[in-house]
């Protein structure tokens, strides 16, 4: 789990500017799954560094899990359409290892629509915007 605070800001000063208040929001478990179709290009693949580039696009899940200071809990999952493209380099080490790192970048519109005690409906929207990098091994052809 991670632990977010945020800066509030609180009531103006007398002598001018404001205070600042920092508040502990909640413990978050996220997790995120996409199910997409994609393709990638390959270029000299037989060599020892080669580029590769690929964009999929699909479905996308978030499954998030909070606790916040008073202890309530919050579960939700959210989801919606999204894209993402990538590009990065491959090592190839003999006929069947390879050793693969890229960046990505990812965008997808995540809501959900809940319904209070009341019968009044609300679509919330979670951001489904993110770039990150990814490294791992390749065993096999």
């Amino acid at each position: 789990m991670q632990r977010n605070t945020t800066a509030a800001p609180g009531a103006p000063l007398p002598g001018g500017g404001t205070t600042t208040r920092v508040e502990e929001l909640s413990r978050v478990t996220a997790q995120r799954v996409p199910i997409q179709g994609y393709l990638e290009l390959t270029l000299a693949p037989s060599l020892f560094l080669s580029p590769h580039a690929g964009i999929g696009g699909g479905w996308h899940m978030l499954f998030l899990e909070a606790e916040d200071n008073t202890g309530a809990t919050f579960n939700a999952m959210y989801d919606g359409w999204g894209w993402q493209a990538w590009g990065g380099l491959t090592m190839r080490f003999g006929r069947s290892l390879r050793l693969i790192g890229e960046v990505f970048r990812t965008e997808a519109n995540l809501g959900r629509t809940i319904e209070d005690p009341s019968g009044v409906r609300y679509h919330e929207i979670a951001d489904g915007d993110d770039v990150g990098a990814r490294f791992g091994l390749r065993f096999g052809g």
